[in-house]
């Protein structure tokens, strides 16, 4: 709907010079929704990441955003 989305990413994250080396691959689950009119926005999103300097271990997280649109937008 126009007040909610949801999405899956996936990455991988690194570096090509001076050889491709993987530093981390993630997991992640995004809800937003509109809280307050056109302009207010609030975005949850849990995961997982796994980093190179861990062994590749499950490291747990959530990410909040509050985001918030300032000036003169079109609407989709």
């Amino acid at each position: 709907s126009s007040r909610r989305s949801a999405a899956i990413k996936l990455g991988v994250r690194g570096y090509t010079h001076p050889s491709l080396v993987t530093d981390q691959y993630l997991v992640r689950v995004s809800y937003r929704k509109r809280v307050h009119r056109d302009w207010l926005f609030l975005e949850i999103e849990p995961g997982l990441d796994f980093f190179r300097e861990d062994d590749f271990k499950t490291t747990p997280l959530i990410n909040i955003h509050l985001d918030i649109v300032i000036g003169a937008f079109d609407r989709l």
